[in-house]
């Protein structure tokens, strides 16, 4: 029940200064997917205008949005 636009500004909340675009990239509903629940793929990118970000950093933003998604009661399929 969890509106796209509300899981979209909470993406955006984990890290405000290096997340610049977050888009819906595909919405599934069927086959594979239990009935009451959808399939939701964001596109996150991620940009500093300073720097080149460490692939360390971008694990813990990463992380950060999985434990957002989570608090809010989804689930992240294939995470670590």
């Amino acid at each position: 029940n969890l509106e796209v636009e509300k899981i979209k500004n909470q993406i955006y909340k984990t890290s405000p200064n290096l997340i610049i675009q977050v888009k819906l990239f595909d919405f599934y509903q069927g086959k594979n997917i239990p009935t009451n629940k959808k399939s939701l793929t964001y596109q996150v990118t991620l940009q500093s205008d300073q720097r080149t970000l460490t692939d360390q950093e971008v694990k813990e933003i990463q992380q950060k949005v999985f434990t957002a998604i989570k608090n809010m009661g989804g689930e992240v399929r294939g995470a670590s």
